[in-house]
């Protein structure tokens, strides 16, 4: 996903992409199994496009992406739905061959840069901090980005094991 525009406002910037990752930070721990260099095919499993459909059902606009993934030897299945005020749902499913010998994987998941003109960033979770599976109820979090991105790097300069973002539910 390259552009997506609700009720006139550009919710990425001209360049940004909405796009499968497979990759994180390595921890100490990582570090010292030497899982960055294991793993590292999944930085680039070679993503080729081979089909591309949509259709609208129930006033909503399917799109429907498929992937091979020659280097890991694995297909990948994007499902996007766009209803009709602009909520965008991606689903992504993936399969390996069985018969490879691919390694483990380091992260499942999407990743996408947000317009430098944001200001505020909401999310349902345990809060921006380091926090525990039994930490405080779960409540809806707000925060300036500016704020949020200085205390961040002071506290993840680099990903430890015993780090934990638990039960992150969801951004606006």
């Amino acid at each position: 996903l390259t552009r997506y525009e609700v009720a006139g406002l550009e919710l990425m910037d001209e360049g940004a992409a909405l796009t499968p990752n497979f990759w994180r930070a390595p921890t100490d721990n990582d570090m010292g199994a030497n899982l960055h260099r294991k793993l590292s095919v999944w930085k680039n499993p070679g993503i080729k496009l081979d089909s591309l459909k949509w259709e609208t059902r129930n006033e909503q606009v399917m799109i429907y992406a498929d992937y091979e993934m020659k280097n890991v030897s694995a297909r990948l299945n994007l499902t996007y739905v766009i209803n009709n005020q602009g909520a965008l749902k991606v689903s992504q499913r993936m399969s390996v061959n069985p018969q490879s010998k691919t390694p483990p994987l380091f992260r499942f998941g999407m990743q996408m840069q947000m317009p430098e003109d944001f200001e505020m960033i909401e999310y349902y979770g345990r809060g921006p901090i380091e926090n525990y599976c039994d930490g405080i109820i779960v409540v809806t979090w707000e925060s300036i980005i500016n704020v949020l991105q200085s205390s961040l790097i002071l506290i993840f300069v680099r990903k430890k094991p015993g780090q934990k973002q638990t039960f992150v539910g969801g951004s606006n």
